[in-house]
């Protein structure tokens, strides 16, 4: 099992695709095939322009609407067609030229493995290029990755007869899709491991509003969230960190 397919969203993402694009490109990866499927959700920016760079090393499917980022990588699984699935956002950068060789370790160190996490950082030498409500917002992210937190367990990874058994993403989430399907596969009975790898997330770039902050993130965070207390009567410690701030903005907001 070695071969990667490799699964893209994107919307607007001009100012990072690139990045994302070329720290694929870069992995010192000699054990078997890599496929990039880039699905584009009608974006207004340079992100095609930027794609077409790529279109000998990459296949681009340009949705005619913006299907959202679930849909849209169902749909880049459904194409995919290797053994090895890797779902990566527009603004995730591979901060290592080893990353994909120790995440396929990991995902092949036991058959009942199903998914491979890996751990996310917000990039250092971007701070000066965040707008104020940005900063507002990842100031206590970065402090407490000063202080050694670091987000893990991303779920990026998956072995594809996952998919085939227990179905794609549940488009009724608008946010939390990956935690619902990672709490499939663990009541499944796979083993879902975190590789000793990160990612370098670039979403500070795009300059979110208040509103968006709010309306866009915290309103939908907080709505999976209690999607899934319902259907599993509990969120595990690693996914419960990420849901405490959105739910604590959201009362504040409604309050």
């Amino acid at each position: 099992m070695k071969n990667i397919s490799f699964i893209i969203p994107n919307y607007n993402g001009e100012k990072t695709i690139g990045k994302v694009i070329e720290s694929i490109l870069n992995q010192d990866y000699k054990k078997g095939k890599r496929e990039i499927i880039i699905l584009d959700n009608k974006s207004e920016d340079n992100s095609i322009k930027i794609i077409s760079k790529y279109k000998s090393k990459v296949k681009i499917i340009r949705n005619k609407k913006n299907l959202g980022e679930v849909s849209s990588t169902n749909k880049g699984l459904k194409i995919a067609k290797y053994e090895i699935i890797c779902i990566i956002l527009c603004d995730y950068v591979l901060n290592s030229e080893y990353w994909l060789n120790k995440m396929v370790n990991a995902i092949n160190s036991s058959k009942n493995v199903g998914m491979v996490g890996t751990n996310v950082v917000l990039p250092r030498d971007s701070w000066n290029n965040y707008k104020f409500w940005d900063k507002v917002i990842l100031s206590p992210a970065f402090h407490k990755e000063s202080k050694g937190y670091i987000k893990r367990g991303k779920p990026v990874m998956y072995k594809k007869e996952v998919f085939d058994k227990l179905g794609l993403y549940d488009e009724s989430y608008k946010m939390g899709a990956d935690t619902d399907m990672r709490l499939k596969i663990l009541k499944q009975g796979y083993k879902v491991v975190n590789a000793k790898t990160t990612l370098l997330h670039y979403h500070g770039y795009y300059g979110l509003s208040w509103y968006n902050q709010i309306f866009k993130k915290s309103l939908p965070l907080t709505e999976a969230a209690g999607v899934i207390f319902r259907r599993y009567g509990f969120i595990d410690k690693i996914y419960w960190k990420n849901y405490w701030n959105p739910l604590i903005a959201t009362s504040l907001y409604l309050g």
